[in-house]
């Protein structure tokens, strides 16, 4: 529910178009992401 997809995609030339998505309903991300160990 942290995003939604619109069911639409970008239009450019060449290579495969990006998904779009909209903000959901969710506030909070449940497991949070977490940034990698170094």
């Amino acid at each position: 529910g942290f995003l939604v997809p619109t069911g639409g995609t970008t239009t450019r030339q060449g290579g495969r178009p990006a998904q779009l998505f909209r903000a959901g309903g969710a506030t909070l991300l449940n497991p949070p992401m977490l940034r990698p160990e170094v």
